[in-house]
C-alpha cells in the first residue's frame, strides 16, 4: 500500500487501519484490495475517512469478520504449507541420513551389514520425524491439536518400532555386505 496516494489529512486513519487489520488471518492481497476500493471512494466524495467509513478499528474489524480465514493463517505463518513443510521434512531426512551414514562408516567401515532391528529403528525415526515435521508448520499458525496428534503418532511409532525390533532375532541381517559409497 502506498500510503502517499492516499490524501494527507487521512494517513493517520490509514494507519490505524492497517494496524488494525494486519492480522494472521488476513491475507496481504485483500488488505491491499481493500485499501484500494477504500481510496477511489475517498477520492470520489472528497470527504475525510473517518467521516465516509467510519472509526479505523470498526472497519478493520469488519474487514477481518468478512475476509479472514484459517486457511490464509496457515498459508502465511512462518514455515508453512506444502512447500515449506516439504523442504522442512527434506532437510531434517537428509541431516538424519547424513548421521547415520558417518556412524555406520564410522563403526564398520566402507562395507556394512544392515540387520533387521537396525532398518526397523530407522524407519521408525523417520518416521517420527515426518510426523513432527509435519505438525509442526501446522501448530506454527496456530493449530495445537496437530501437535498433540503429531505427539501421540510419533509416541505410538517410536513404541511399535523398538519392540518390534527388539522381538526380532538380532542376528537376521536384511542386507548382506552392503557397499556405504561407490569404490574404484
Amino acid at each position: 500500500m502506498d500510503r502517499g496516494t492516499w490524501p494527507e489529512r487521512d494517513h493517520e486513519w490509514l494507519d490505524d487501519y492497517l494496524a488494525a487489520v494486519s492480522q494472521p488471518n488476513m491475507a496481504s492481497e485483500a488488505i491491499e484490495e481493500r485499501t484500494h476500493e477504500m481510496l477511489a471512494a475517498l477520492l470520489t466524495v472528497d470527504e475525510a475517512a473517518e467521516s465516509l467509513f467510519g472509526p479505523a478499528e470498526e472497519v478493520a474489524a469488519d474487514d477481518v469478520a468478512e475476509w479472514g480465514s484459517e486457511e490464509v493463517a496457515l498459508e502465511e505463518s512462518l514455515g508453512s504449507g506444502w512447500r515449506s513443510g516439504l523442504v522442512f521434512v527434506g532437510f531434517n531426512l537428509l541431516m538424519a541420513d547424513l548421521v547415520l551414514t558417518g556412524i555406520l562408516l564410522l563403526s564398520h567401515g566402507w562395507r556394512i551389514d544392515v540387520p533387521v532391528g537396525a532398518a526397523l529403528i530407522t524407519a521408525t525415526c523417520v518416521g517420527v520425524l515426518g510426523a513432527w515435521s509435519a505438525a509442526l508448520p501446522l501448530f506454527e499458525a496456530g493449530r495445537p491439536g496437530w501437535l498433540a496428534t503429531a505427539i501421540v503418532t510419533g509416541a505410538a511409532l517410536m513404541i511399535g518400532g523398538v519392540s518390534l525390533a527388539l522381538a526380532i532375532d538380532g542376528e537376521r541381517v536384511l542386507v548382506d555386505e552392503a557397499p556405504c559409497c561407490w569404490s574404484v
